[in-house]
């Protein structure tokens, strides 16, 4: 089922872990509704802005996949309103820069570990348009916050 543009649901959907888990990982209808919303109003800017595929690790998790990856008991995945990936040829910085740039509306825009970008919105109330950085050091994960200007300069 295509649920925008660029994206379907069985890749909004993928889920390694899940998968090797033997968890369902499928939304119900008003979380297919959010991804739609999701997908096309953001993911598909994003897509269109760089003009090539982005690879994307992670968009919905259902409450149990979220658990296992150990994701936010907050976490957006799990509205079908966020999304982890990466963009060929651009540190997560890098395409988060060229996003605020871009003007593309986002309520958190965060380079998690230097590995990928998650980008997550609203849908019921304003963007915040948070800028975080999360690193693993000897106490766990720090997180920092950054200012937009800085970061539309990355």
């Amino acid at each position: 089922m295509k649920l925008s543009k660029y994206f379907t649901l069985a890749e909004a959907t993928r889920s390694a872990k899940a998968k090797a888990a033997g968890i369902d990982n499928t939304p119900p209808p008003e979380i297919i509704e959010n991804l739609r919303y999701f997908l096309s109003n953001f993911m598909d800017k994003v897509r269109d802005h760089f003009g090539k595929p982005i690879i994307a690790n992670s968009i919905y998790r259902s409450p149990s996949v979220n658990i296992l990856v150990g994701g936010s008991k907050t976490s957006f995945h799990t509205q079908g309103l966020a999304a982890d990936f990466t963009v060929d040829g651009y540190t997560p910085k890098k395409a988060i820069g060229e996003i605020i740039r871009a003007g593309i509306d986002f309520d958190q825009l965060i380079d998690e570990f230097g590995e990928w970008v998650h980008l997550g919105v609203r849908r019921d109330k304003p963007n915040r348009k948070q800028v975080l950085v999360y690193r693993r050091n000897a106490y766990g994960v720090s997180r920092t916050a950054v200012n937009i200007e800085e970061a539309k300069r990355w």
